[in-house]
């Protein structure tokens, strides 16, 4: 009888991620996952620090919050869609079902509350898929 096989997460070795989540045991759950994966992750907690950290580092994705204060996060990921980078793999956390306003925004992909790791991962690997095959 063979052994299972390992998943292999290579695909995160080196991914510069921004995490945006003000909630702190969701900000840490994340956190963990993202560094046993094999990226590198800057967190940030409000929403008005987001295009700041874009604008002065290079990430290659963006997890954030869709609730984050004190902005409007839909409206945060239409200008950074509009105006820095466009091929930013962005994902949005929320505890809501946003219907197609999500896409709407730019978002590539919505993980709902409560997080859940193979979702997470699964997530994680088709939105870096789909944008290796973009570039």
């Amino acid at each position: 009888m063979s052994e299972p096989t390992q998943p292999d997460y290579t695909i995160f070795e080196n991914i510069r991620i921004l995490l945006a989540e003000d909630d702190e045991v969701s900000e840490q759950y994340l956190l963990i996952l993202l560094n046993r994966l094999g990226a590198e992750v800057e967190v940030v907690r409000r929403g008005d620090e987001v295009r700041a950290k874009l604008e002065e580092q290079d990430f290659q994705m963006l997890i954030i919050d869709l609730h984050l204060h004190p902005i409007n996060s839909l409206e945060l990921v239409k200008d950074i869609r509009s105006t820095l980078d466009k091929n930013l793999a962005i994902i949005g956390i929320s505890t809501a079902d946003l219907g197609g306003r999500a896409t709407g925004a730019g978002i590539d992909f919505v993980i709902r509350k409560p997080l859940d790791s193979r979702i997470i991962v699964s997530s994680l690997e088709q939105v870096l898929m789909k944008q290796a095959q973009s570039v």
